[in-house]
């Protein structure tokens, strides 16, 4: 995982917008996540970009990962 400015304007400050816990997704997607790439992390959080208000996930897969 690794943390990211904001892809529209670059700006590095953002506040979290909220926070989504891995098992609420689909077991079947969790179950093929784990076959093809890294494990999912406990949670996703999605930030808001404090200058253009661009939502984006915060950490994010690097590159390695994906």
């Amino acid at each position: 995982m690794e943390r990211v400015n904001c892809n529209f304007c670059g700006c590095g400050d953002a506040r979290v917008k909220y926070r989504v816990k891995a098992e609420k997704y689909h077991p079947a997607y969790l179950e093929a996540a784990s076959i093809v790439g890294p494990e999912p992390p406990g949670e996703f959080t999605v930030v808001c970009c404090e200058r253009c208000g661009l939502r984006y996930l915060n950490p994010r897969y690097d590159a390695t990962e994906l």
